[in-house]
């Protein structure tokens, strides 16, 4: 659970920060994906906080009862949190690797009836004295 914390509050405090950076001119599905992958994150870490205040207290209870018995297997309360905080993890980086290939794949291609242009497409640099206006023949004396 702390792992998932962790890797959740770095992806989305690194994504925020560089957001403006990273998609220059989003879509509007892109954005969207964007906005589903932070919440996502964000319960994501919710259940994950969920998830070890459950285990303190299946492990350290507030009035333990005589006599004090280990505790062998981990209870619902604190596993379907876990559960939860992994699907919605996994969910979120889903996401999120989908708008990142989706805006790295439009930086090489046309988005929004932009192109791109390369060498290929540009004219050639000549080293010649530049060409002569077309016009009436010079007379020469």
């Amino acid at each position: 659970a702390k792992q998932l914390i962790t890797l959740a509050l770095g992806v989305l405090a690194l994504s925020v920060t560089f957001v403006k950076d990273l998609l220059k001119n989003p879509t509007k599905s892109e954005r969207k994906l964007l906005i589903i992958s932070w919440f996502s994150y964000l319960v994501s870490i919710l259940f994950g906080v969920g998830s070890l205040m459950a285990l303190t207290g299946s492990l350290a209870p507030l009035h333990p009862q005589a006599p004090v018995t280990p505790v062998t297997e981990i209870g619902l309360n604190a596993r379907i949190p876990a559960a939860l905080q992994i699907i919605l993890f996994a969910g979120a980086t889903f996401a999120f690797v989908i708008v990142g290939t989706s805006s790295l794949g439009s930086l090489g291609g046309s988005r929004n009836g932009c192109q791109h242009v390369s060498a290929a497409h540009e004219p050639a640099m000549t080293t010649g004295p530049p060409p002569r206006a077309a016009g009436p023949p010079e007379a020469s004396s």
